[in-house]
């Protein structure tokens, strides 16, 4: 099962190219994301970043799953902005 975390650590460490870099977007600490890209590394049963390269790259299937991972973000993000502007109705006809 995905997890919403692991794919946030996982985009922003591609985005950043650095664990480091990523640990700190997220408020993390670096072993937490690395842990968490491990886990949906070992989700997935494939290497998707090339952890030796500096800045930390995509594998070729690390590329093609960070688009889907990316939509998916950005698909829950704006499934949530569904709520945030139900709670505003809410308050303007209250």
């Amino acid at each position: 099962m995905l997890d919403f975390k692991e794919l946030e650590a996982f985009v922003w460490a591609v985005k950043l190219g650095s664990f480091r870099k990523a640990a700190v977007r997220l408020h993390l600490t670096q072993p937490s994301v690395s842990e968490r890209i491990s886990r949906l590394e070992a989700t997935v049963g494939e290497l998707l970043l090339e952890r030796s390269a500096r800045p930390v790259q995509p594998t070729m299937r690390g590329r093609e799953f960070f688009l889907h991972a990316e939509r998916m973000l950005n698909q829950r993000d704006e499934a949530m902005k569904l709520f945030d502007s139900e709670e505003d109705i809410r308050h303007l006809s209250g």
